[in-house]
């Protein structure tokens, strides 16, 4: 009877793996206006497509259903507009671009891969392994989440969090997170960091580019310097003719 257990969950696992479609070396763009699903399955709630080995999906518009969509090996997702109730999860080496738009679930990136949050919204987002989040601009509703040794990139002002309580049931502290975007924009969310947490977290302020006036001010600087060298050595050459 193990045996048959055995068996039986072992073909249900590939029954799920099956439904399971891959990408390899495709870049797929998708600008819809309407709830149109562009991968035409049966049941496009489990038929859930995997891209692999430096795929690309551009996604500008539209709503979809997914149980998940999950980017691997130098893989890209660039969300820029529309709506997925999909778990969107990046692995090894792969790149999630939120730009706009509305991840209804949450967005997931592990081992050494990247989440960058820079507008729309995202409900919930997770970092496990060695992977990195950062937050620049947008909305996330129900907070962060750390991992393991992974890292949090936050940029804007005024940045701070405070222990606000702990959750035991799942093992984890709990942070308010406030400050002022890249963009300008308030925000307060949650930081969780889960038990055994042992990566970073960067409250960065934004790069400053050097002002048109500060350089235009160097460059006179120096040539005032060699003008006032030429005039000195003008002048001492003068003095040393003869009457």
């Amino acid at each position: 009877m193990f045996y048959m257990k055995g068996l039986i969950f072992s073909l249900l696992l590939l029954s799920l793996q099956a439904y399971s479609y891959p990408f390899t070396n495709t870049d797929i763009n998708v600008d819809l206006d309407a709830d149109i699903n562009p991968f035409i399955w049966e049941d496009p709630y489990w038929d859930y497509p995997n891209f692999y080995g430096n795929s690309a999906l551009n996604w500008q518009s539209g709503k979809w259903d997914f149980s998940r969509l999950h980017f691997w090996d130098n893989s890209e997702f660039n969300f820029i507009g529309g709506a997925t109730n999909a778990n969107v999860a990046s692995y090894r080496d792969s790149i999630i671009n939120v730009d706009g738009g509305n991840i209804e679930f949450a967005a997931f990136t592990r081992d050494t891969s990247s989440l960058n949050i820079n507008s729309g919204n995202v409900r919930h987002a997770h970092a496990f392994g060695n992977s990195s989040i950062t937050y620049r601009g947008g909305h996330i509703d129900v907070g962060i989440t750390l991992s393991d040794a992974s890292i949090l990139n936050v940029i804007g002002s005024n940045l701070d969090y405070n222990l606000i309580g702990r959750d035991d049931h799942f093992g984890r502290d709990i942070y308010s997170l406030t400050g002022v975007l890249e963009n300008g924009e308030a925000f307060e969310t949650q930081l969780k960091l889960t038990d055994g947490f042992s990566g970073e977290i960067k409250l960065l302020q934004p790069v400053s580019v050097q002002e048109p006036k500060s350089v235009l001010l160097l460059i006179l600087a120096f040539m005032g310097f060699w003008l006032f060298r030429f005039s000195n050595l003008k002048l001492i050459n003068n003095e040393e003719l003869p009457n």
